[in-house]
């Protein structure tokens, strides 16, 4: 992340600006150097013991498999020595309360990266309440913060050709309805990212149109962190939210009324929130 001091410096007087380029042989060669010596200050024997039982316990054929309920099914995102970029599975609840589930496999990470010749690692999924058939599968290539967005069919088990793609950049997608997105994305250049290198704009995307006609419904300031949006699903209490950040620990949430338009929510700026329903849940952070 690109950082100005408050005092009016920029890229232009900043001598670690070079750090930008992080795949620059000279960023490469940094980076290569503190890992030496951070090897040599923390990496004696009781750290490569430490490090093996860790592995051993992270990697446990018999560790908990963490699920996610979507409609009929609960998913699970599994690695293990065998699949090491991962598993993207599901099974019925009843099952999943069995001794051993039958998983079924719904997206197999690294056969997908070995046929398409890609890096791929898994970012999440993003599916659309209540049937969840249509979703969004996020990837980025060697973990990076950039995403590749691309549609999948759960019900088929299969990316869904000619469905909504977003090329690799800083970003997220969220659905509106089965034919909308909110687009929160860097791509398109500096009009449509901050200083961070985020989103500024948030587009609404109609299926079947290009991407660069998609109306920008929301953005924050160029000098600020990131701008993004979402639609809040319930069926009692559906409601489209979007939220700007001035910087790291400062935000500013608002939510759209039935004309279009975004209200501001009078909530501390530096306050951790989430909806719930109909509630707004806050954990302050000042008095």
């Amino acid at each position: 992340m690109a950082m100005t001091s408050s005092v009016g410096s920029s890229l232009d007087d900043d001598p670690f600006a070079w750090l930008e380029e992080v795949d620059s042989p000279q960023a490469r060669a940094w980076v290569e150097a503190r890992n030496v010596e951070t090897k040599a200050a923390l990496c004696d024997a009781q750290f490569e013991r430490d490090r093996s039982t860790l592995l051993d316990i992270l990697n446990a054929p018999d560790r908990i498999p963490w699920i996610v309920q979507r409609g009929k099914f609960v998913y699970n995102f599994w690695q293990d020595a065998q699949n090491p970029k991962g598993l993207w599975r599901r099974t019925t609840l009843a099952d999943y309360r069995a001794p051993t589930p039958n998983w079924e496999v719904v997206l197999d990470i690294d056969a997908l990266a070995k046929a398409e010749g890609e890096d791929w690692v898994w970012r999440g999924y993003i599916s659309l309440p209540p049937a969840h058939r249509h979703g969004l599968v996020q990837l980025s290539r060697g973990g990076a913060d950039a995403m590749v967005i691309r549609e999948f069919d759960l019900d088929n088990k299969r990316f869904v050709g000619g469905g909504f793609f977003l090329p690799e950049a800083k970003g997220g997608a969220a659905w509106v309805d089965e034919n909308i997105l909110l687009v929160a994305t860097a791509l398109g250049g500096e009009p449509c990212q901050t200083t961070s290198g985020y989103a500024r704009t948030v587009r609404r995307w109609q299926r079947g149109t290009p991407f660069e006609a998609a109306p920008i419904v929301f953005e924050c300031e160029r000098t600020e962190m990131v701008a993004w949006g979402w639609r809040e699903h319930n069926p009692k209490h559906p409601r489209t939210c979007f939220v700007r950040r001035p910087d790291f620990f400062r935000s500013a949430f608002y939510v759209e009324d039935g004309k279009g338009a975004q209200q501001q929510v009078g909530i501390p700026d530096d306050a951790h929130f989430y909806t719930e329903r109909n509630w707004l849940i806050l954990n302050l952070r000042s008095d």
